[in-house]
C-alpha cells in the first residue's frame, strides 16, 4: 500500500486542479483503514523518499493520530485506532526523531508527544527511559528530536506525573544548559523551555520534586547568564533562563530566595549590560528588528528584555525576595529608564501604522512589548519600593531637560512621570516642580518640532496636569491642543492631541470648566473630521474622546448635532460586524441621548430623520434575508436592539412620541419573530427599557402592554432557548407591578412552568425573582396564587435551596425581603405556610474520604417552613454582617453575651407585635382586578432600580428589624428553640443588633 498512498501523495501537488482533487479525495478515502497510518509512517520514515513526500506523509500521520487514536478524544472520529496499529505506531515512530530534515523531525515529534499524551505512563512506561536514551545519542538529530517531542510532550503532561517526569530527566536537562556540554544553542534553550513546563507543573502540585536540585539549578542560570552572546540563537538561552527562573520564583520563592544572592547579582549585571546594548543598537539606530523562534515567540535581543522585566515583576511581588530587591533593584533603575523608550523599530512602525500605535499605547489592550513590560515592571517599583525609585527618577528626568538628552529620553520621561503620577504623594509630586516643568521644557518641546512623537507627548503630558498650571499657562496648552487636532499635522501628534483631549477634560477641575468651553466646541470639530479617515483603533480612540466631549455641559455642542449623528450612522454602518466599535458608538448614543432635553431636541433633527429610521430600518429586515446581506446579521441586528435600550434609558423623560410610535413596535415584532437567541435576549431587554422608561405612554398606546405581554411570553415559551428566559424576570416584574395587566395569572403561570424546566442558577434566579418581589407586595396575594397552581411547596423548596447562592445586591434584599414577608405571615396564624413542611438536607460531619464507588448517600430531613426560613435569614444575616465586619470576632465571643432558659428556648426581650410595613406594596389582588400603582425595578446600574424601596433597604438593619417585630410569636419562639447552637447565637445576634 505504501506505494499508492506515494502516487496520491504525488498527485496531491499536481497543478491540475482535477487531478490534485481526486487525489485529495483518495486520500481522505484512505484515511478510514488501519493500512493508512502505517504507509504513512513507513513514507515519512523512508530517507530515500523526496523531502516534499516525507513530510506531507508525516503531517497525515500526525492528523490521523489526532483524530483516530482513541474514541475518548474531542476531535475523534471512526475508525479508532486497533491495538495492532497502535504497537506499530509506538514501535516505528520514535526512529522519525532522528530524520535529517528539521521539518520532519518536528512533525514526528509532535505526533509521538500526541501518542505519550495518552499512552504515558499506563500503556507505554518505556517512552520516558526511550527519550533519556535518545537525548544520550550520538546522533545530533536524533538528540534535538527527543528535545522537541519532550517540549510538545511537557505541555500536555498531567500535573499528576510532572514530578515523575521531571524526576528523570532533570539531569540531563541540565546538563544541555551547561555551556561546555557541547549542547547547542537550540538544544540548552530547548531544555530550559522544557523545565519551565514542568516547574510550573510541580508548583501547580505543590510537589517537592526538586527540593534538593534548587542549587544545581541556579548554579546552571549563572553559567547560562554568563554565557557570551556569540550567535542569535544564544539569546534564545538567555530568554529562556529568565522564564525558568521566573517559573521557579513564583512556585518556590521561600526555597530559592536564601540560595539565590550571587545568581540574582550576575541577573543584574546581565540587565545593567543588555540595556547599554539596547540602547545602542535598537534606540539609537535600527539595527535589531523584531524577531520570533519556532513557536512566535519573541526571540533575539527584544525577548530576552521582555523576559528579564517579567522576571524582575515577579521577584518584586514575593516577600521572599525583599532584602535583594532593595539592594539589586536601585542600581537597574536607569536600565530600566532605557527601555521605556521607544525603539527605532516601534518608531517606523507607529509611522506606518498609528493603529499599532493607538493599541501599544492603551493601558486596557494586552500588547506586549519591551516598553509596555517596562512599565508595568516601573508601576511594580513605585507601588512597592517607591522611596528607592524616587532619586534615580528624579536623577533621569533631570538629564533628560539637559541640552544633550535625545528626544527618545525627553519623551520617556514625560511618559514615566504621566504613568507613575497616580502612585505618588503630593509631597512627591513637588520634588518634581510639575508647574515649572511645564513652564520651561514642555513648552519648548510644543515648539522645537523635534519629533512629532515628543511633540504629542508634551501635548498628553500638559493636559495630564492641568489642575497643576494656572490658568494663563493652561490656556497656551490648550490652544496648543487645538492645534495639534488640525487637518496637516502628523497622525501621532493629532492621535496624542486627542489623547489631550481627554485629558484636559478629566483632570480640569469643576469649577474651571468654564475654560474648556470654547476648546471643546473647536476641538470637537477636528475630531470629527479626523474620524472620516481614521483606521480603526484611532478610530475607537476617537470615539471615546467625542463621547467625554458630549459629557461636557456646553451650550455650544448643540450645533454638531447633525455631524454627530452622521458620525454614528457612517461608523454604525462601516463596523456592524465589529463589536468592540459597535459599543463604543453604544456609549456616544447614550450620552447623547443625555443632552436631548426638550428645549435642545430641535439642534439634533437628524436623531428623528435619519438615526431613528436607520434603526428602524435595520429591524424591520425580513428573516428570509438576514446573513445573504453583508450590512445585516443576527448580531448586527442584536447591537442595534443594545442601543436603542440605551438610547430610549438616557433620554430626558417624557420619551418623545414620535420616537416611541417608529420604535416601539418594530422592536417587539422583531423579538417576537426571531429565531435567534441573542436578538430575543436583546430585544427582551429593549422592550424591558421602553417600558423603565415610558411606562405610562406605552400602556396609553393601542396594545401596546399586550406587545409586551407578547414578548414576555414568548422568552418563556418552553420550547425557547433557557438563557432567554434570564431576560424575562425583570420585564415580568416590570410590567406586572406597573401596570394594570389582564393576562397577570397567565404571565406566572409561564414563569412558573419555566422554572420547572430551569437548570441554570442564573436563569433560576432570575425567575425566583418575579415570586420574591412580589411577595413583598402582596404577600397573601402570592399565597394564594402558588396555592392554586398547587406549586406553594415546590416553589418555596427551590427558593431556600438557591438563596444561599443568590448573587448580587439588589437580588438578595428582593429574596430576603420576600423572605420576612412570608414568615411574617407564617407567624400570624397563615395555615398554608404553618403546615408546610421542606426538605432539609443533612450535613455529614464525619470526615473521612470516600471513593466514587462508595459515595455516602445524601440524607435529608423535614422541616417546618419556619424553621428553614429562619435560618436561612440567620445565615443571609450572618454572611452579610461578615461582609461589614468580622462575623468570627462576632460568634467568638463569650457564650454569656447570649442567655438560654433550660429549654434551650432563646430568650426574646419583650416586644409588640407589629405586622409588616405594606404601605408602600401593590396588592396582587388589585393587580389581578387591574388596579395597582406604578412601582420601578430594574438593574442594579439602573435608574428604575434605584427608585425601588426595597434596593435601599439595608440588609441586616431589615432582618433585624422584622425579626424584632415577630418576637412574641409563639410560632417564632417555638421555632427558635429547635434550631442548633451557630443559629441561635445568630439569631441572638439579629435580635440584639
Amino acid at each position: 500500500m505504501d506505494q499508492e498512498i506515494l502516487k496520491l501523495i504525488d498527485a496531491s501537488f499536481a497543478n491540475d486542479n482535477e487531478k490534485r482533487t481526486k487525489a485529495e479525495e483518495a486520500l481522505a478515502h484512505c484515511d478510514g483503514t488501519q493500512d493508512f497510518p502505517r504507509a504513512l509512517l513507513m513514507i515519512g520514515l523512508n530517507e530515500e523518499v523526496g523531502l516534499q513526500y516525507r513530510q506531507s506523509a508525516s503531517v497525515l500521520l500526525k492528523n490521523w493520530i489526532d483524530y483516530h487514536w482513541t474514541s475518548t478524544a474531542d476531535k475523534f472520529k471512526e475508525p479508532e485506532a486497533s491495538e495492532e496499529t497502535k504497537e506499530f505506531i509506538r514501535h516505528g515512530l520514535p526512529r522519525g526523531l532522528a530524520n535529517e530534515s528539521r521539518a520532519v523531525r518536528n512533525v514526528f515529534a509532535a505526533a509521538l508527544s500526541i501518542v505519550a499524551g495518552w499512552e504515558w505512563p499506563e500503556t507505554w512506561p518505556d517512552f520516558v527511559p526511550n527519550l533519556i536514551d535518545a537525548l544520550n545519542s550520538d546522533n545530533a538529530n536524533m538528540v534535538d528530536g527527543a528535545l522537541r517531542c519532550l517540549k510538545e510532550f511537557s505541555t500536555d503532561i498531567n500535573g499528576k506525573f510532572a514530578p515523575e517526569m521531571i524526576q528523570s530527566i532533570l539531569p540531563k536537562l541540565l546538563e544541555f544548559m551547561t555551556p561546555n556540554s557541547g549542547a547547542t544553542p537550540i538544544m540548552a534553550a530547548r531544555s530550559l523551555q522544557i523545565l519551565t513546563t514542568l516547574t510550573m507543573l510541580i508548583s501547580d502540585a505543590r510537589a517537592k520534586t526538586l527540593e534538593d536540585q534548587y542549587e544545581k539549578i541556579l548554579t546552571v542560570f549563572r553559567a547560562c547568564i554568563l554565557r557570551p552572546v556569540e550567535e542569535e540563537d544564544d539569546w534564545l538561552i538567555k530568554r529562556n533562563v529568565f522564564n525558568c527562573f521566573n517559573e521557579l520564583v513564583k512556585g518556590f520563592s521561600k526555597k530559592v530566595a536564601p540560595l539565590s544572592a550571587h545568581c540574582l547579582q550576575d541577573c543584574w549585571t546581565f540587565i545593567a549590560k543588555l540595556s547599554k546594548q539596547y540602547l545602542a543598537t535598537a534606540i539609537n539606530s535600527d539595527e535589531t528588528e523584531s524577531q520570533e523562534d519556532s513557536d512566535s515567540e519573541t526571540a533575539g535581543i527584544q525577548g530576552t528584555v521582555m523576559a528579564a522585566m517579567e522576571f524582575l515583576c515577579t521577584i518584586i511581588e514575593k516577600k521572599a525576595f525583599t532584602k535583594v530587591v532593595q539592594i539589586g533593584i536601585p542600581p537597574l533603575i536607569p536600565s530600566l529608564m532605557i527601555f521605556l523608550q521607544a525603539s527605532a523599530g516601534q518608531i517606523n512602525a507607529w509611522e506606518d501604522d498609528p493603529d499599532r500605535f493607538v493599541e501599544e499605547e492603551d493601558d486596557e489592550v494586552m500588547l506586549c512589548s519591551v516598553r509596555t513590560i517596562a512599565m508595568d515592571l516601573l508601576l511594580c517599583v513605585a507601588k512597592d519600593f517607591l522611596g528607592v525609585l524616587l532619586p534615580p527618577l528624579l536623577e533621569y528626568v533631570g538629564e533628560s531637560q539637559s541640552g544633550s538628552a535625545s528626544w527618545q529620553q525627553r519623551e520617556s520621561a514625560y511618559y514615566i512621570i504621566g504613568a507613575v503620577a497616580s502612585a505618588l504623594e503630593e509631597e512627591h509630586m513637588t520634588k518634581f516642580n510639575i508647574q515649572g516643568y511645564l513652564e520651561g521644557p514642555t513648552l519648548r518641546d510644543l515648539k522645537s518640532g523635534e519629533s512629532p512623537f515628543l511633540t504629542g507627548r508634551a501635548l498628553w503630558f500638559s493636559a495630564r496636569f492641568a489642575n497643576k498650571v494656572p490658568a494663563n499657562l493652561l490656556q497656551a496648552f490648550l490652544e496648543a491642543t487645538a492645534h495639534g487636532l488640525q487637518n496637516g499635522q502628523s497622525p501621532i501628534v493629532r492621535i496624542q492631541a486627542a489623547r489631550a483631549v481627554y485629558e484636559f477634560i478629566t483632570n480640569i477641575p469643576l469649577e474651571k470648566r468654564g475654560i474648556l468651553g470654547s476648546f471643546v466646541t473647536q476641538a470637537l470639530g477636528s475630531l470629527i473630521e479626523m474620524c472620516s479617515t481614521a483606521p480603526t483603533e484611532v478610530s475607537c480612540l476617537l470615539l471615546e474622546v467625542i463621547t467625554e466631549c458630549i459629557n461636557i455641559e456646553d451650550d455650544n455642542l448643540d450645533k454638531f448635532g447633525t455631524q454627530l449623528t452622521d458620525l454614528i450612522l457612517s461608523t454604525l454602518q462601516s463596523n456592524n460586524s465589529d463589536p468592540h466599535v459597535c459599543a463604543i458608538v453604544e456609549e456616544m448614543v447614550e450620552s447623547l441621548g443625555k443632552r436631548l432635553h426638550p428645549e435642545v431636541i430641535g439642534s439634533f433633527p437628524t436623531i428623528f430623520s435619519a438615526f431613528v429610521p436607520y434603526l428602524v430600518h435595520i429591524m424591520k429586515t425580513p428573516e428570509n434575508e438576514i446573513g445573504k446581506d453583508a450590512d445585516v446579521s443576527n448580531s448586527f441586528i442584536a447591537i442595534c436592539l443594545d442601543i436603542t435600550t440605551r438610547f430610549v434609558r438616557s433620554i430626558p423623560k417624557p420619551l418623545p412620541e414620535d420616537l416611541l410610535r417608529q420604535l416601539y413596535p418594530v422592536i417587539v415584532e422583531k423579538t417576537l419573530q426571531s429565531s435567534d437567541t441573542q436578538v430575543v435576549q436583546s430585544g427582551g431587554e429593549a422592550v424591558r427599557g421602553f417600558f423603565a422608561s415610558a411606562g405610562d405612554q406605552i400602556c396609553a398606546m393601542e396594545h401596546g402592554l399586550e406587545a409586551a405581554e407578547r414578548v414576555i411570553l414568548h422568552l418563556l415559551e418552553p420550547n425557547s432557548p433557557e438563557y432567554s428566559a434570564s431576560f424575562a424576570g425583570r420585564l415580568v416584574c416590570l410590567i406586572l407591578l406597573n401596570t394594570k395587566s389582564q393576562n397577570l395569572e397567565n404571565i406566572l403561570s409561564a414563569v412558573l412552568l419555566k422554572l420547572n424546566t430551569a437548570s441554570t442558577l442564573t436563569v433560576q434566579q432570575a425567575l425566583l425573582l418575579v415570586f420574591a418581589r412580589l411577595a413583598s407586595a402582596d404577600t397573601m396575594g402570592l399565597v394564594n396564587f402558588l396555592d392554586s397552581k398547587n406549586a406553594l411547596q415546590p416553589l418555596m423548596q427551590l427558593w431556600l435551596e438557591k438563596q444561599g447562592e443568590v448573587f448580587g445586591a439588589y437580588e438578595r434584599k428582593v429574596t430576603v425581603a420576600g423572605l420576612c414577608s412570608l414568615l411574617a405571615l407564617c407567624a400570624n396564624g397563615e395555615e398554608r405556610l404553618v403546615n408546610l413542611t421542606l426538605r432539609k438536607k443533612i450535613e455529614d460531619n464525619s470526615g473521612g474520604r470516600s471513593m466514587r464507588s462508595k459515595k455516602k448517600e445524601e440524607k435529608f430531613v423535614e422541616v417546618s417552613f419556619s424553621q428553614i426560613t429562619l435560618e436561612t435569614l440567620a445565615s443571609e444575616w450572618a454572611g452579610q454582617k461578615e461582609r461589614e465586619d468580622d462575623l468570627e470576632e462576632i460568634l467568638d465571643e463569650d457564650d454569656e453575651d447570649y442567655d438560654e432558659d433550660s429549654s434551650g428556648e432563646v430568650d426574646f426581650d419583650d416586644r409588640s407585635e407589629s405586622q409588616v410595613n405594606h404601605n408602600t406594596a401593590i396588592l396582587l389582588s388589585e393587580l389581578l382586578a387591574g388596579r395597582g400603582d406604578l412601582e420601578d425595578l430594574e438593574g442594579e446600574e439602573e435608574d428604575d432600580v434605584k427608585s425601588d424601596p426595597l434596593h435601599g433597604i439595608k440588609l441586616c438593619e431589615h432582618i433585624s428589624e422584622q425579626i424584632r417585630n415577630l418576637a412574641t410569636s409563639s410560632l417564632i419562639r417555638e421555632t427558635a428553640s429547635h434550631l442548633d447552637e451557630t443559629n441561635r447565637k445568630i439569631l441572638e445576634k439579629v435580635i440584639t443588633a
